[in-house]
Order: C-alpha cells, then structure tokens, then sequence
C-alpha cells in the first residue's frame, strides 16, 4: 500500500486487513466470483461483505461508510474507518480478557497510569493535556531506563519544551522512535493523535523488554551450560583425590584384624588406625558427600532441561564402584573396639578422674569464699545497707542451691562413676567429694545463723530512720512553737505600749490581749499536744532482741523542749495577767475621763447660752424707745414685763 486512502478498496487488502486483525477468516470465495470481482458490481458485493465481516468481529462506528465511498477512496470515511478498527486491535495490556472489557484509549490510559505512579509530579487523567509538559514521557522512559533520563520528579513542569526535547531524544535512543514530531507539536495533538503518539512509547517500551527478555533467556543458557561443565570438571577432581585417599586407607588398615599379642603391635595397629581416622577417614567422607552432591544436582539439571544423563570417564571413578571400596573400609572398622577396649576405658577414667579434681578445686574455692562471706561481722547504717544485705544473702542462698543442684550434684555423679569402675584412685575420689559434702552444710547452718541477724539489722535501722524523722518533726514543732512565744513575749513584756489614749485604743489592746489568750489555748490543744505525743513515741521508742538493742540517744533533750516551752507558756500566763490589769485599769481612766470631758461641754453650753441672753437684755434695757401713744406705751410696758 502506498496511499491508504486510494489503496485500501482496492482488491482485497481490506479483507486481508480485518481477517490479520481479527484473527478470523472470511468465508472463501469462489474462483469464479473472484476472478468477477473485477466487475464493478461484484467489487461492490466483496466491499460490502467485507464491511459485514468488520461489523460482526465488534468493530463500531456511530456512521458507517458505504461501500462506494471505500472503493472511491473517501478520505473521510476510509481514515475513520482505519480510527475504528484501531480502537478496536490495538492493544495495551497482555491480559485479552482485560482488554476485551476496555477501549483501546481507556487501556493505554491504564498502562501509563500503572507505569507512572511512582512519580509525585506525573498525574495521567488523558492522552493530550498530561503530557504537555513532558513530564509523562520521561518517567515512561525512567521507569524502564532510569539512567537515561533524570527523575520527572527533580524536574520543572512549566520547562516543557526542554522536558520534551529530553523525552523524544531518549525516546530515540531507547527504542528508536523517529522525532517525526517538534516538542512544539505535542500541545497541538487532539485525542486520536495524541493516542497513536503516545502508543508509539507503549509498542517501543514492549519491544525493548521482549529483547531484554530473549538476552537473559540466552544468557541463562550459556550460564546453565557453564554450571553443568564446572560440576563434570569438580566431580573428576574430587574423585581423583577420593582414589588416593582410598589407596592410603587400603595400606593402613590392611592387617588390621590381626593380632600378635605385643605391645608395639598393639600400638602400631592403633597408631595406623588413627592415622586412617585422622587423615583419611574425613577426607573419604567428605569427597563422598562432595560427589554425590555434585551428581544429583547434575543428575536433576540435566533432567530438568531434558538432556543426557551424567556418566563418569573412568568405570573406577563411577560413585557405585567408589562406594563400593568406602564401605569395605567401614567394615574394618569394627576391631577398633578389641584394639581400644581397656586402654580407653583408662584413659576415660583418667579424664573423669582431672574433671572430679577440677571442679572439686573449683567448689573448695567456692566453699571458701562463701564462707568467709556469711562468717563476716555485718554492720549497717541505714535501712537501705540492711535490705542491700538481705538481697546479697537471698543472692548467696540462691546460689548455694544451684550450685549444690548442679555442680555438686555432678561432682557426686562422677565420683560414683569413678567409684564403680574401681579407679586406682577411688580413695582419694571419695574424701573430695565427703570434704565439698561437708563445706556445704556448714555453709548451710552458718547462713540459717546469718539470716536472721540481716532481719534484725533491718527492723533496727528502720526503726532508727522511724524515730529520727519523729525527731525531725519534733524540733520543727519546737521551733514553730518557741518562734511563736518570741513573739508573744515581746508583746506582752510591753505592759504600758502602745499608750491608750481613748476607750476605743483601751478597748482594741484588750481585744488582741485576748486573742492572744485564745491562740495561746489553741496552740495548748493543738501543737503542744502533739510535741508531747511525738516526745513520748520518741523516748519510748526502743529495739530489744537477742541480736540488737537500740534506744534513742537524746531522751533528755527530747523532754527539755517540752519543759521548756510550757515554762515560757506559765510566765506569759502571768505576763497576761498584769497586761490584763493595766488595760482594765486604762479602759476605766479613758472612760471617766470621757464622762468628765462630757460634763465640761454641758456646762461650757450653759454659760454661752446665759451670757448671750444677759447682753441682749442689757441692750433691751438701755435703749430709749420713742413713744407716741398710749398704745405704744402700754406694748413696751409688757415686753418689760417680759
């Protein structure tokens, strides 16, 4: 085809086309009709045909072209036709089931968005606006190429024609995408546009990891043949080195079963199976274990990939002939009981007997340190001392018993043992094990002695910090009280202070002087009770056993604190007293001093009001009234009366 447009109603390259497509073949015409297809009539009949064909493998068309358009190579109608059945075959995902229940769009949609979701700042929701700033393209071509193009997340999203450049030159170089478009261009692509460009980067991605794919399924071939060359080559190795270390073993055990009674025979029989245990016995185990390793996994790799199974050069290095003479030097292996019997035992013994007087040294040292330990005269300061010592006692019980459980118990065992199979030495075996007996039920007894003196240390020193914080307390209240009576005594010691000057200053000084009594009778009930109550926990506190004894040291000084202070309680009693009488004695002067003082401004009144009264009666008097009638003379005459 060298136009689509005038090409594809040509003969029947649209039928071959869908039947490519669809995988499905249309029904065969006959020759006859085939050679009259090129009747204009027939044309039409096969365009039509195969238009059907098309409609019935599922490919849709809102408007459907008709058969004359195609044979006249409507361009409209052929391109949309070609958009058709594209939507319909291209393909996006490897699951047809998948792909048969979307649109080719919605499919490569879901391709890119799987491929790209890793990227923070790629978001594909369409095939035109996503990828404008060509972000999308470089993170298709990082996620299966991440050296040949930076991550789209480092990137500037508003750079799109440098981010485009970057993509179609990768884009190139990857799988080979001609730069048929300008980054320019990618903005301008519609929908159908922008879906085959886009699915040029999902077909080149595909390709590249199919060859991908067929380099590794090469490579692992060349890998598997490498493998199975190697372990041919280590087989024959380790069995030539299997076949010298059988030929050494062969000579050394050759006589092996014979006996002549000799001692340097003995022990030339001895020595060479020794030698075959030491120096070949291992090896021959080992490059047995090493063969048959490498011929099953050769066994199985060659198998699995269906190819001849392994067969040794040489019939004496095959594993059944070479298992054949190992198993023949096992069987001569049963005299070593004969050639070791009583020699071992000894020499067992002998060892028993080293790890008896080891430990048995190892308990001595043990005894003696925990001996010197619960015989060590403790005395503690505090009550913290006294639980740290109970703690390091329940420490020493504790591992007394386990010691006893476990090493003593062996000592025990092996002494028995030694004992029963009549060591030479039985004598001595036997007076360790009655001296580590007898070291441990004295520690036994001495810490039953210990334990409850630890008890008694720690009920004294509680008792100690019980009474000393009693003392605390006590001095506390001591000196809240004496500060309060230094109080009080300088203002009771003031018997003529502050100077009354009036009832009210009289009646205010009696008024503290008994608030004064009423504090001093709270504090009597109150603090000066308990003073006393806590002095007498104090001095009848005490610690009495077989053990200890404990009392406080100070009991005086306790009892003098009280004393003293209900001492200064009785003088100010008395101090009271006399400021009681001079205030009664300053409330009766201020108050007749304030009758007397009434009395005056009585008669200072008295006196104004007469000397007012007896000048405006002089000024009556002297004045000389005109009078004019007998009237008048009659009104004067009563005022004078007046």
């Amino acid at each position: 085809i060298k136009d689509v447009v005038t090409d594809l109603g040509q003969g029947d390259t649209l039928q071959n086309l869908i039947q490519i497509l669809s995988e499905k073949e249309m029904a065969k015409s006959s020759p006859k009709k085939a050679m009259a297809a090129l009747v204009k009539a027939q044309q039409l009949e096969n365009a039509n045909n195969t238009l059907a064909f098309i409609w019935a493998r599922g490919v849709d068309m809102k408007l459907k072209p008709s058969a004359e358009n195609i044979l006249k190579g409507d361009r409209r109608d052929i391109m949309a036709l070609i958009w058709a059945m594209m939507m319909k075959y291209m393909r996006f995902d490897d699951d047809e089931e998948s792909q048969e229940n979307l649109q080719a769009k919605d499919a490569l949609l879901k391709w890119l968005q799987f491929n790209t979701s890793q990227y923070k700042s790629v978001q594909i929701t369409s095939l035109t606006k996503s990828f404008h700033s060509g972000l999308a393209f470089i993170a298709l071509i990082h996620k299966f190429k991440p050296n040949l193009v930076p991550n789209p997340d480092t990137l500037d999203a508003s750079a799109a024609l440098a981010n485009l450049k970057v993509a179609m030159s990768a884009a190139e170089k990857f799988f080979g995408l001609e730069q048929y478009l300008e980054p320019k261009d990618v903005a301008k692509l519609d929908d159908k546009s922008a879906l085959v460009y886009v699915s040029e980067y999902y077909y080149g991605i595909n390709e590249q990891a199919k060859r991908v794919l067929a380099a590794k399924r090469i490579s692992k071939l060349i890998a598997f043949t490498t493998v199975n060359d190697q372990l041919r080559e280590t087989y024959a190795a380790n069995a030539a080195k299997l076949l010298t270390h059988l030929a050494s073993a062969e000579a050394l055990l050759q006589d092996v079963h014979a006996v002549d009674n000799t001692l340097a025979g003995a022990r030339r029989r001895v020595d060479d199976f020794n030698k075959y245990k030491t120096f070949e016995k291992g090896p021959i185990t080992s490059l047995e274990i090493e063969l048959e390793e490498t011929v099953n996994t050769l066994a199985l790799r060659l198998q699995q990939n269906n190819r001849p199974p392994f067969k040794p050069k040489t019939a004496d290095t095959e594993l059944g002939t070479l298992r054949g003479r190992i198993k023949t030097l096992s069987g001569k292996e049963t005299v070593e009981p004969a050639l070791h019997a009583e020699l071992n035992r000894q020499i067992r013994l002998v060892q028993l007997n080293k790890r008896h007087t080891t430990l048995s040294d190892k308990l001595q040292i043990f005894v003696r340190e925990k001996d010197a330990y619960v015989c060590a005269d403790v005395s503690v300061a505090s009550s913290g001392e006294a639980r740290k010592q109970l703690r390091l006692f329940a420490a020493f019980v504790k591992e007394r018993a386990t010691t006893l459980a476990n090493s003593v118990s062996s000592l025990r065992d092996m002494g028995a043992k030694l004992v029963a199979e009549k060591f030479e030495h039985a004598a001595q075996v036997q007076q360790r094990g009655a001296a580590i007996a007898a070291g441990f039920a004295d520690l036994e007894a001495k810490g039953k002695q210990k334990e409850p003196i630890l008890q008694d240390n720690l009920e004294r020193e509680l008792l100690k910090e019980r009474v000393r914080l009693w003392v605390r307390v006590h001095k506390d209240i001591g000196s809240k009280l004496n500060k309060w009576a230094d109080e009080k005594q300088a203002y009771l010691q003031a018997i003529d202070s502050p100077k009354v000057a009036s009832v009210q200053d009289a009646q205010l000084q009696l008024g503290l002087l008994q608030a004064y009594v009423r504090e001093k009778t709270e504090i009597s009930a109150g603090d000066v009770q308990r003073l006393k109550k806590l002095g007498q926990d104090i001095v009848n506190a005490k610690h009495a056993t077989v053990y200890s004894t404990w009392v406080y040291e100070d009991p005086a000084g306790i009892t003098a604190v009280l004393t003293a202070f209900e001492g200064r309680l009785a003088a100010q009693t008395e101090l009271a007293a006399a400021k009681q009488l001079v205030l009664d004695d300053a409330l009766a002067r201020e108050q007749y001093k304030e009758k007397v003082a009434l009395w005056v401004g009585r008669h200072t009144k008295a006196f104004e009001t007469l000397s007012a009264w007896s000048a405006d009666r002089l000024a009556y008097l002297k004045a000389k009234e005109a009078i004019g009638s007998s009237a008048e003379s009659k009104y004067h005459l009563s005022l004078l009366e007046a």
